[in-house]
């Protein structure tokens, strides 16, 4: 087993250990306002066994924790996403999107398990629309 895989199992083990249920990350220097103020994403990927999973906000380690929202401030994103699961090919994934105050945005795997390949989409929910893309 490779020390980066070996690290992302015990990440996974301490957050299954850490936290018994689902949490919301709050990116810091939200603006006040509440919901109307904020961009919200949420990861759909649970039903999947949680292989793919949200790691960095803007290049910053989210922490440990089953996140199932994360709360971010307006503007440019970049959102870093890993696979945990044997046999997949292929580095830490980043992509950026503009996020919306008050709008709601999901993290979508595309997976093909056949060939072991898996990529995301950043995917407004009120329009089903991808906004997401390769460069900053």
């Amino acid at each position: 087993m490779n020390t980066s895989r070996f690290s992302r199992s015990l990440l996974l083990l301490c957050a299954l250990v850490l936290s018994s249920c689902a949490s919301t990350f709050t990116a810091p220097n939200l603006p006040a306002g509440g919901e109307q103020a904020i961009a919200v994403l949420e990861p759909k990927v649970f039903e999947r066994g949680a292989k793919f999973f949200i790691t960095k906000i803007d290049g910053q380690a989210r922490g440990l924790g089953w996140f199932n929202r994360f709360e971010l401030a307006p503007g440019r994103r970049a959102i870093t996403a890993s696979v945990n699961a044997y046999g997949y090919r292929g580095a830490d994934i980043t992509k950026y999107f503009t996020a919306e105050a008050g709008k709601r945005y999901h993290f979508v795997v595309n997976d093909d398990p056949a060939s072991m390949r898996w990529t995301f989409s950043i995917v407004e929910l009120a329009t089903g629309r991808p906004v997401d893309s390769p460069a900053p």
